[in-house]
């Protein structure tokens, strides 16, 4: 696991471990450590077409593993771990920074802590209490969601860097899923207005993670556009599907 991150208090609150509480990610990223200057775009495009001599590599590529999915607890059995300490952002929850969801998540939790200190302004443990209860019922479920999605993208990654198809068994549900998605919900977005707004909603965090597989209408219109896919001309490939194939295009 990474050490904390640099805004984390030197002795954080109990952090629950495995499951669903936190995953840790074994994944690479490349990301440069220095801090941005004239040189860093730079850096970051070695070997790409800058105007020379600027497309010079200064050090090797720095790689950021072990991206990690946490959520802390600071009330635990309705008691706070410590009264007039509340916090936001980051010091609750930090997610995969590919999905974009840190800065709404973060002023989420400070509208939710201004609603639990106005309802009870001179009682900190209640303000503690309350403001729990609402990050579980509203934010926790897109913590999990992101925990879920990250488990699929790595077993995805894996099979693809084995050199085998993630879709290659028709038994498994999730081969099922994405080819919904990939064959359904997508070019019905493009589409059905309906199932594009209600898309948007939950992908700016408006409805609940699960609301689109469990609207009984936005279903059946993305199953209907799925169900006529062998009527229109296949999705065109959004990029080499095996490692193999994206290697040989690399080095035609």
């Amino acid at each position: 696991v990474m050490p904390d991150h640099p805004r984390d208090p030197p002795n954080p609150p109990r952090t629950e471990k495995g499951g669903e509480i936190e995953c840790v990610i074994q994944s690479r990223v490349m990301m440069s450590n220095h801090p941005m200057d004239g040189n860093t775009v730079p850096r970051l495009l070695v070997g790409r077409p800058v105007v020379p001599p600027v497309n010079q590599s200064t050090d090797d590529v720095h790689v950021m593993a072990g991206l990690l999915n946490r959520w802390r607890q600071y009330v635990i059995d309705d008691q706070p771990v410590v009264t007039g300490l509340i916090p936001v952002g980051d010091a609750v929850l930090c997610t995969n920074p590919l999905y974009g969801r840190g800065c709404s998540t973060a002023f989420w939790a400070a509208q939710l802590l201004a609603d639990a200190v106005a309802a009870t302004p001179d009682d900190v443990r209640a303000i503690a209490v309350a403001y729990d209860a609402s990050l579980r019922a509203q934010i926790l479920p897109w913590y999990r969601a992101g925990v879920e999605q990250d488990a699929q993208a790595r077993r995805v990654a894996a099979a693809l860097l084995a050199g085998e198809d993630p879709d290659g068994d028709p038994s498994d549900p999730r081969t099922f899923m994405r080819a919904v998605f990939r064959d359904g919900l997508l070019p019905a977005m493009r589409s059905d207005a309906v199932v594009l707004r209600a898309f948007v909603r939950n992908f700016h965090l408006l409805t609940a993670p699960d609301t689109l597989a469990k609207d009984a209408d936005i279903g059946a219109r993305v199953l209907a556009v799925w169900n006529a896919r062998d009527s229109r001309p296949p999705e065109p490939p959004m990029g080499p599907k095996l490692r193999a194939d994206l290697l040989a295009l690399i080095a035609a």
